[in-house]
């Protein structure tokens, strides 16, 4: 039960840091407003998703296999 805790609290900090990173550091960087970032931006969480996701179901599947 506190290993559950601890990783909601883990996330719901790293949430909160990359939502003050957003809201007070990105307005600084230029990014031209292009439709290949809109698209970039659109996209690479779905892309890191399906990688992950898709390291993780290859390595399930290694070791389903070697067992």
């Amino acid at each position: 039960m506190n290993n559950q805790i601890g990783l909601i609290t883990k996330v719901m900090l790293a949430s909160a840091v990359i939502s003050v990173g957003i809201k007070y550091a990105l307005p600084y960087v230029p990014i031209p407003a292009t439709d290949a970032n809109a698209l970039a931006i659109v996209l690479f969480p779905t892309l890191v998703t399906m990688g992950v996701l898709g390291y993780r179901f290859i390595r399930s599947e290694t070791k389903i296999r070697n067992s």
